[in-house]
């Protein structure tokens, strides 16, 4: 049994549909969905991979989410698959080493013992695994929802999957277009977060 109906839009989310140019492949506007729809979006997304049995999303804003917003459980194993979800509209402020970071290890102290975000140095911190979900998971997937063209984001993929690999977690990044083509082979999916006219652009 598969938990897909659950995840639908919170909240109504009017994403008006393109201005599209003949032959030209559109591409969904993810970021207009908002922080928790798109991560609503990421777990209806993540229940319909292959070997998933159910999907659920982990935790609510404010609590301690060990980073990750995702979790699916799979059919063969008990491995699981986790996912963060990151609803940016631009790359600028994507860094897959701090948020890798976040998965594995808790957050550095300041002197006065109060919690903080990694510095460059800490981000690429190595070593055994501290949070639960990074000990459980089997593969973690970044889903970013703004497109990832420059070539030092596929560096950084590179380097941020051969650092969890080391470790024995997969590793993978889905940013607006990875997403985009997956959403294309499920119609269902892309009428419930955008719409029916989205649903004739993307999976026409």
């Amino acid at each position: 049994m598969q938990l897909i109906r659950i995840f639908k839009p919170k909240t109504k989310v009017s994403v008006p549909p393109p201005i599209q140019a003949s032959g030209e492949l559109q591409q969904l506007p993810l970021h207009q969905l908002g922080a928790r729809n798109f991560e609503r979006l990421c777990a209806r997304l993540a229940s319909v991979q292959v070997g998933v049995l159910e999907a659920f999303l982990y935790g609510v804003n404010g609590q301690d989410q060990q980073g990750i917003d995702v979790y699916a459980r799979l059919k063969e194993s008990s491995s699981y698959t986790v996912y963060q979800a990151k609803c940016y509209s631009s790359s600028d402020n994507v860094n897959l080493a701090e948020i890798v970071y976040t998965f594995l290890y808790e957050n550095p102290r300041t002197a006065q013992g109060k919690s903080k975000k990694p510095n460059a140095t800490e981000q690429n911190k190595t070593g055994e695994p501290e949070k639960k979900w990074a000990k459980r998971g089997n593969t973690f997937v970044v889903c970013v929802a703004c497109k990832l063209e420059e070539t030092q984001y596929e560096q950084a993929i590179t380097e941020q999957r051969v650092r969890l690999e080391q470790l024995g977690i997969g590793f993978d990044v889905w940013d607006e277009v990875r997403m985009t083509n997956k959403l294309r082979k499920h119609p269902e999916i892309v009428y419930d977060f955008f719409g029916l006219e989205w649903v004739g652009i993307i999976c026409g």
